[in-house]
Protein backbone atom coordinates (compact mmCIF):
# COMPACT_ATOMS: atom_id res chain seq x y z
CA UNK A 1 0.00 0.00 0.00
CA UNK A 2 1.35 3.33 -0.96
CA UNK A 3 1.19 6.63 1.13
CA UNK A 4 -0.92 9.29 -1.00
CA UNK A 5 -0.80 13.13 0.02
CA UNK A 6 -3.71 14.40 -2.01
CA UNK A 7 -4.41 17.85 -1.97
CA UNK A 8 -7.59 19.44 -3.34
CA UNK A 9 -8.14 22.94 -5.06
CA UNK A 10 -11.60 24.43 -6.37
CA UNK A 11 -11.68 27.59 -8.07
CA UNK A 12 -15.43 29.10 -8.11
CA UNK A 13 -15.12 31.31 -11.23
CA UNK A 14 -13.78 28.46 -13.58
CA UNK A 15 -16.22 25.94 -11.43
CA UNK A 16 -13.12 23.75 -12.10
CA UNK A 17 -11.34 21.18 -9.21
CA UNK A 18 -8.12 19.79 -9.41
CA UNK A 19 -7.19 17.03 -6.59
CA UNK A 20 -3.16 16.63 -6.43
CA UNK A 21 -2.40 12.77 -6.00
CA UNK A 22 1.29 13.69 -5.46
CA UNK A 23 2.84 16.28 -3.15
CA UNK A 24 2.97 18.50 -5.79
CA UNK A 25 2.77 18.95 -9.86
CA UNK A 26 4.73 20.85 -11.40
CA UNK A 27 4.97 23.04 -15.03
CA UNK A 28 5.24 20.78 -17.41
CA UNK A 29 4.97 17.33 -15.52
CA UNK A 30 1.61 16.45 -17.16
CA UNK A 31 2.71 14.73 -20.85
CA UNK A 32 -1.00 13.02 -20.68
CA UNK A 33 -4.32 13.21 -19.95
CA UNK A 34 -7.18 10.57 -20.05
CA UNK A 35 -10.97 11.50 -20.02
CA UNK A 36 -13.42 9.40 -17.98
CA UNK A 37 -16.38 7.94 -20.25
CA UNK A 38 -19.07 8.92 -17.28
CA UNK A 39 -22.90 9.93 -18.29
CA UNK A 40 -21.83 13.62 -16.53
CA UNK A 41 -24.03 16.55 -17.87
CA UNK A 42 -22.07 19.66 -18.22
CA UNK A 43 -18.60 17.83 -16.62
CA UNK A 44 -16.20 16.12 -17.42
CA UNK A 45 -13.23 14.48 -15.26
CA UNK A 46 -9.89 13.87 -16.61
CA UNK A 47 -6.76 11.69 -15.20
CA UNK A 48 -3.53 13.34 -15.63
CA UNK A 49 -0.52 11.57 -15.73
CA UNK A 50 3.39 11.97 -16.47
CA UNK A 51 5.55 10.58 -18.58
CA UNK A 52 5.96 7.20 -17.04
CA UNK A 53 2.27 6.51 -16.87
CA UNK A 54 1.68 7.57 -13.01
CA UNK A 55 -1.61 9.05 -12.79
CA UNK A 56 -0.54 12.95 -10.66
CA UNK A 57 -4.24 14.51 -10.31
CA UNK A 58 -7.75 14.37 -11.02
CA UNK A 59 -9.42 17.34 -13.29
CA UNK A 60 -12.95 17.89 -12.58
CA UNK A 61 -14.61 20.72 -14.39
CA UNK A 62 -18.31 21.48 -13.74
CA UNK A 63 -17.48 20.71 -10.72
CA UNK A 64 -20.13 22.15 -8.52
CA UNK A 65 -22.49 19.20 -10.85
CA UNK A 66 -20.16 16.62 -9.21
CA UNK A 67 -19.84 17.99 -5.37
CA UNK A 68 -21.90 18.84 -2.99
CA UNK A 69 -21.62 22.49 -2.05
CA UNK A 70 -21.07 21.94 0.84
CA UNK A 71 -18.08 20.10 0.36
CA UNK A 72 -16.84 22.84 -2.13
CA UNK A 73 -16.62 25.42 0.53
CA UNK A 74 -15.00 23.58 2.74
CA UNK A 75 -12.26 23.40 -0.10
CA UNK A 76 -11.97 26.85 -0.41
CA UNK A 77 -11.96 27.21 2.97
CA UNK A 78 -9.13 24.84 3.33
CA UNK A 79 -7.32 26.65 0.57
CA UNK A 80 -7.71 29.99 2.41
CA UNK A 81 -5.97 28.78 5.80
Amino acid sequence: MHNVNMNMTYDPVADAAFLTLVGSVGFGEVTAGDVLDLDLENASITVDFDAKGKPLGVEVLGASRVFLPAFLDAVQRQQTR
